[in-house]
């Protein structure tokens, strides 16, 4: 049997607490063996409370640890690009939370640079690989909605004011690069194509400089479209509508599924017959590592070629800036 992949994490963040780790301890693929944080105490803390061996003040120091394999980067959005350079330069495999990066060009630099360097890079959008999502995708693949001709993508939540992680004054905060990338992401995915232009409003925050929410159109070829809002400042929502021809797809709490029973969607075609699809819950982010380890052992390629799909995710972000700012349409720059 193949070792455990062993894991350096870089930083404390509450991702890394409340999902990542839950699953690194469920896994039979992974491990934790070191943590990294600004502040020693937070890293001894971490290290306590998950019994990983090893804790440090710095998060080079992780990288400088020769029994790490691989790293997950928690961090805010602004220090994603710095520490998966040299997460790369250290020799280390890399699962970046999302947004990957704060624009297609330092995307595609960093996808650059760890194909230089032979490691691994992978935007965690833990969604994914969750079964419910393939077997979204595979019956629109197989035709049971006709032709599809618009959706509706739909993550926002009301946050803390203080929230200062999501609400600064940095380019990685905001309503858009929290939830916004999810949205843009599972609409690329599903119509299977990328964008050619957006149509996009934001709110900012009265504070801050970043959105407080942003509502764009996604302009697909042969007019279809996808709405996508993503929002700081409404209930609780994570789905997504595909209204096709011949039927509509629904699904509910869709970026964030519970992890034990049964979960499922619903297709309601024109003749107003409901179909119910279920599949097992799953833990997203013990899928995602798993998958992430498994590429490791085996050498082989993470699935959806992840450089290129953040690098295009990026893209439809930057126009979807640019559509706001300028309050007008905006073609999203080709590959």
């Amino acid at each position: 049997m193949n070792r455990k992949v062993r894991w350096g994490i870089i930083g404390t963040a509450s991702i890394a607490r409340r999902r990542f780790m839950p699953a690194l301890l469920k896994s039979d693929k992974s491990e934790a063996v070191a943590i990294g944080s600004r502040d020693p105490g937070k890293a001894q803390v971490f290290a306590s409370e998950f019994n990983i061996a090893e804790h440090y003040g710095s998060y080079q120091e992780v990288l400088n640890d020769p029994n790490v394999e691989a790293v997950y980067i928690p961090l805010p959005n602004q220090m994603h690009s710095e520490w998966t350079i040299k997460a790369a330069n250290a020799g280390k495999h890399i699962l970046c939370e999302k947004p990957m990066a704060l624009c297609a060009g330092q995307a595609q630099e960093m996808a650059d640079h760890c194909a230089s360097k032979g490691v691994l890079l992978m935007e965690a959008f833990m969604y994914r690989l969750n079964p419910r999502t393939l077997k979204v995708k595979e019956v629109i693949e197989n035709g049971m909605l006709g032709e599809v001709r618009t959706m509706i993508a739909q993550f926002g939540f009301t946050i803390n004011p203080q929230d200062y992680t999501r609400l600064n004054n940095t380019p990685g905060a905001g309503a858009l690069m929290d939830t916004g990338c999810y949205c843009i992401n599972i609409s690329r995915y599903l119509f299977g194509e990328e964008p050619v232009a957006v149509i996009a409003q934001q709110r900012k925050h009265e504070e801050f400089d970043c959105d407080i929410s942003t509502s764009a159109i996604l302009e697909f070829s042969g007019g279809r479209t996808s709405l996508i809002s993503s929002s700081f400042e409404t209930g609780f929502r994570s789905a997504i509508d595909v209204a096709g021809s011949e039927a509509v797809l629904r699904v509910n709490r869709f970026f964030t599924p519970q992890n034990e029973g049964v979960i499922g969607f619903t297709v309601e075609t024109r003749n107003m017959q409901t179909h119910l699809f279920e599949t097992d819950a799953v833990d997203q982010f013990l899928v995602e590592t798993d998958c992430f380890a498994d590429c490791i052992r085996e050498g082989r390629e993470i699935p959806l070629d992840p450089h290129k799909d953040a690098v295009s995710n990026a893209r439809v972000i930057d126009a979807i800036r640019h559509s706001a700012e300028s309050r007008c349409r905006v073609e999203v720059e080709k590959s």
